[in-house]
């Protein structure tokens, strides 16, 4: 099977395993909500920082390592095992032995439990990690989607039994756990490639090689990601937090998921492309514009509709995140284009970049932070959303000349679906005023809200003669033939 088939053949795959894990989490999602409080969903965001630190540290960049060779060799395979499990091990006992210290922090003792439960998931974690860079790095998106999605059904029942006997957040605590224990058990049943403990000093310098500023780059996103979330939790409260949180899964279920599923069948196959400078970026182009084609319009239409999804999703009890949840999309729509850009420095080996460029977007969120937290919730979060588009265009800058790829070219590119998105946003929102006027439930109003924007978004689609449309359609024939 040649390169662009398999390519799209796990995208294909990819894609289904989104879809598919997208479905079960929102079901699961859904009925927590319901059944917890936003106090519940905040214990959780104050201390998730800990453990996205934890998982980028055992992750890092010797699995990303493993995912960009052209061949698996043995040695590396079991440098990498031996590192993430010794790591593991001993992030475990770091968290064991500071949670009284974080809960002190925040003042409230019931963290402490939190923290040593939620922390063997890291444990289990750095057991499956190199069996699924194997998966990764042949492309079989098939069979990791047969392992993953029995995980997340398990996990998720357990979690929403949990729930409804009375446990509180700590069935959040459970299912974080459960799911990363399931996903490392399926993975060594069912990966072909056995791999065992073992050290060579050659592979351990190659993979520090290339994932040391990679660790060290992708530290700094986790920070960047979740700092503001331990930050909301100790200026503002549990609840608001709560709010905040659960406005950014359902955001992420919709856009990153998407992202995620692109970046991850993009990276190997772009890693074996790389010495061909031409199609590389034509490759990449097409990757650029398909992200944006579906992230854009997507966060437009969840800004539009998220006054009847919250109550309708998750019930009156959560309204007060729907402007939260409106900031949050606006922030969400280009955002995505950063991500994609980091996938390239990896593939040319700029790991050295991409830690600078990640240096100067923390910097960046820091002083957002320091600003914000003066202010109330939405002007914090609203500085956020400003220094994402501002990051954007930093690292789009940054990373374009590396293929010959500049910014205005790469703005060309996206600027008739972002101007299509626009244009519907402001016609759809004149629109629903007339339709809020009509008190109708929460349902027919998010039914009518969503099929307004599909319509407008094809008519505007052709009142600008688009072609983007046929990316999509090439991916698609391809996949039949």
């Amino acid at each position: 099977m040649s390169l662009r088939k398999k390519t799209l053949n796990g995208l294909f795959w990819v894609g289904l395993e989104k879809v598919g894990l997208h479905t079960i989490q929102l079901a699961v999602f859904i009925v927590l909500a319901r059944l917890l409080t936003p106090e519940d969903f905040g214990l959780v965001g104050m201390i998730m920082i800990l453990f996205s630190v934890s998982s980028t540290i055992i992750d890092g960049g010797i699995n990303q390592a493993i995912i960009r060779e052209k061949e698996l060799i043995r040695d590396d395979l079991e440098t990498a095992f031996t590192i993430n499990v010794v790591l593991g091990f001993f992030l475990y006992s770091l968290l064991y032995l500071s949670a009284p210290s974080v809960s002190e922090f925040y003042g409230d003792s019931r963290l402490t439990l939190l923290i040593r439960i939620m922390g063997l998931a890291i444990l289990f974690k750095s057991w499956g990690l190199v069996y699924s860079a194997i998966l990764i790095q042949k492309l079989d998106f098939k069979k990791e989607l047969y392992l993953m999605i029995p995980a997340h059904l398990a996990s998720g029942f357990i979690a929403i039994l949990l729930a409804f006997k009375g446990f509180g957040v700590i069935s959040l605590a459970v299912k974080f756990v459960v799911l990363e224990f399931l996903n490392a058990v399926l993975l060594f049943i069912f990966c072909s490639f056995r791999v065992s403990f073992g050290f060579d000093k050659n592979s351990l310098k190659k993979l520090i090689g290339f994932g040391f500023n990679l660790s060290v780059s992708k530290i700094l996103t986790s920070i960047n990601s979740d700092i503001y979330k331990a930050v909301i939790g100790k200026v503002y409260s549990a609840s608001i937090l709560g709010l905040y949180t659960q406005s950014q899964k359902i955001k992420r279920l919709i856009s990153v998921n998407i992202i995620s599923a692109i970046q991850k069948v993009t990276y190997p196959a772009l890693a074996k492309i790389r010495d061909d400078k031409n199609k590389l970026k034509e490759t990449y182009k097409k990757i650029v514009i398909i992200s944006c084609l579906f992230t854009v319009p997507l966060m437009t239409i969840l800004i539009i509709t998220a006054d009847p999804l919250i109550p309708f999703l998750l019930g009156e009890q959560w309204r007060d995140a729907i402007p939260i949840l409106q900031i949050i999309a606006i922030g969400g729509m280009i955002y995505n284009v950063t991500l994609i850009h980091q996938n390239l420095l990896k593939v040319l080996n700029r790991t050295d970049v991409f830690l600078k460029l990640e240096v100067i977007q923390v910097f960046n969120f820091m002083l957002a932070l320091f600003i914000g937290v003066w202010f109330d919730i939405y002007v914090l979060l609203y500085l956020i959303v400003v220094v994402r588009y501002i990051n954007t265009i930093i690292y789009a800058f940054s990373v374009g000349h590396f293929i010959e790829y500049p910014l205005s070219e790469q703005f060309k590119d996206i600027a008739d679906i972002i101007c299509i998105s626009i244009l519907t946003l402001l016609i759809v929102l004149y629109l629903k005023g007339f339709l809020l006027d009509l008190q109708l439930k929460d349902i027919y109003t998010l039914v009518l809200l969503f099929s307004i924007c599909i319509v407008l978004f094809v008519l505007n689609g052709i009142i600008f003669r688009t072609d983007k449309l046929s990316l999509i359609k090439e991916i698609v024939l391809e996949k039949r033939n």
